[in-house]
């Protein structure tokens, strides 16, 4: 399936056993990368492709304009939408707003991943209003009696439980971006 809006060709994939309303993700990519691009210009992707496969177990954006979720992240009354908006956020806040990101202890981690939540809460507070992002920002406000140390995490931290590593990279990350 695919959509064309905004000079942006927006493709999606679904695996054989997942089963979405096709029209609905191609729509919500195309608004959040609207959104964004509004806010932080061009992101100079001429396509986007996002797939939804089981096998999943993370989403993520490889770098160059694919976008891959498990289908559980459209279980939530956004249909998934914020998580678009993440992850199409990272086209901006990749690897370019931090210094080795993927080395080890150097803390770069959490900035793009706090920015790319942050930006994500921009693209929906557009999508479903002030009442929407405070929902968003509620399911992602973080523990501090969970959190670790974000100084000492990276990328390779992902490989940790979920739950400590949405605390301390994203949750705490989208906070401090958002101040």
């Amino acid at each position: 399936e695919e959509l064309q809006a905004n000079g942006v060709h927006y493709r999606l994939h679904l695996a054989e056993d997942v089963r979405l309303d096709r029209a609905r993700l191609l729509a919500a990519m195309a608004r959040a990368h609207g959104v964004l691009t509004d806010h932080f210009g061009s992101d100079r992707f001429s396509t986007v492709t996002l797939f939804v496969d089981r096998a999943l177990a993370r989403a993520f954006n490889d770098g160059s304009g694919v976008l891959g979720a498990s289908p559980r992240y459209f279980r939530q009354g956004d249909y998934g939408f914020n998580l678009i908006a993440h992850e199409l956020a990272h086209n901006w806040w990749g690897a370019t707003v931090t210094e080795k990101w993927l080395t080890p202890a150097s803390g770069g981690q959490w900035i793009v991943e706090g920015f790319a939540t942050f930006a994500s809460w921009l693209a929906t507070e557009a999508e479903f209003g002030r009442g929407g992002a405070a929902r968003a920002v509620a399911r992602e406000r973080f523990d501090p009696q969970r959190q670790g140390v974000i100084q000492v995490m990276s990328s390779l931290d992902n490989a940790l439980a979920e739950s400590r590593n949405r605390d301390t990279i994203y949750r705490k990350g989208g906070a401090v971006a958002a101040m």
